[in-house]
């Protein structure tokens, strides 16, 4: 049979998968014709991280990079740059997970934007 720890993996990459792709459509349909006052976040990185920190044996470093790189190729952002960056991120702050969660919510907050800067 197989085994539900695998399979309960697979359903939380594909989900994180469907998710990257639902931002991903977002982003590149055309809702707004102006330009904005006002620089959207970045919701995949902000995903990427909250992932990391909730789950962090449900979110593989490959995967991270490789939904980075594809993001890098669609938004026509210098190939493997962000990608790097936010897989060093998350690396940095799945190190820490352990400390972090008996932090309250607001230094757990600090932290992410801290590795955003």
């Amino acid at each position: 049979m197989v085994d539900p720890a695998l399979s309960r993996k697979w359903v939380y990459w594909t989900l994180f998968l469907v998710l990257a792709g639902l931002i991903f459509f977002m982003r590149l349909i055309p809702l707004q014709t102006t330009p904005s006052n006002w620089a959207m976040p970045d919701l995949l990185v902000c995903m990427c991280f909250a992932w990391v920190l909730r789950r962090p044996d449900y979110t593989p470093v490959l995967l991270i990079a490789a939904v980075m790189l594809m993001a890098d190729m669609l938004f026509q952002r210098p190939p493997g740059l962000m990608a790097a960056l936010v897989v060093i991120g998350t690396e940095f702050l799945r190190r820490r997970t352990h400390l972090m969660r008996e932090l309250p919510f607001l230094f757990e907050w600090a932290m992410v934007a801290g590795v955003m800067v």
